[in-house]
C-alpha cells in the first residue's frame, strides 16, 4: 500500500484543555493554564504563535519527506488530530493524538507522532514579547492509495 501524507493545516485549534490542565484566571492578553505533568504554565493564546522553521510549506515538506510506512490497521484514517507544546527553546514537548490513549494508537498515529518528534526546533511563541511555552493543535489529513 502506498501512503501519501498530506499535511493540511487548516488553522491552529485553540480551545478547551484536556485532563492535566487546571485553569488560571488573570487579566492579561495571553491565556494560560497549569499543566500538572510538566508542572508549569502552558499558554493557549499568545501575542505571537510558534512557527515551524520556514512556515507551513516547510512543515508539509518535512511531513512528506519523513513518512514512509505500511498501514496494516485494516482501515483508512482520514484525519488525525494531534497536539503538542512548543517550549521556550522551540523544542516539541508532550506530543499526543487528541481523544486517544496511547494504547489506542494505530500504526498511522504512531508514525505521525514519530514524525512530530523528528521536527526541528520551532520559533517559540511570545506573550508580551517574552518567549513562553505554547500548546498547539493540528489536523493532519492522511490519504491511502494502492
Amino acid at each position: 500500500m502506498k501512503i501519501t501524507f498530506l499535511f493540511v493545516i487548516v488553522f491552529f485549534l485553540l480551545g478547551c484543555a484536556r485532563t492535566g490542565y487546571t485553569p488560571i484566571t488573570e487579566n492579561e492578553s495571553c491565556s494560560k493554564k497549569y499543566h500538572s505533568k510538566l508542572k508549569r504554565n502552558i499558554y493557549l493564546f499568545v501575542d505571537e504563535m510558534p512557527e515551524f522553521p520556514g512556515g507551513l510549506r516547510e512543515m508539509s515538506r518535512h511531513a512528506l519527506k519523513n513518512v514512509g510506512f505500511i498501514n496494516d490497521d485494516g482501515g483508512i484514517q482520514a484525519t488525525i488530530r494531534f497536539e503538542m507544546i512548543i517550549d521556550v527553546d522551540g523544542a516539541v514537548l508532550d506530543e499526543k493524538i487528541i481523544d486517544k490513549e496511547p494504547y489506542e494508537y494505530t500504526l498511522t498515529d504512531k508514525q505521525v507522532l514519530k514524525n512530530v518528534r523528528s521536527m526541528p526546533k520551532w520559533k517559540p511563541g511570545k506573550c508580551k514579547n517574552r518567549k513562553v511555552p505554547v500548546r498547539v493543535f493540528f489536523p493532519i489529513r492522511v490519504n491511502l492509495s494502492q
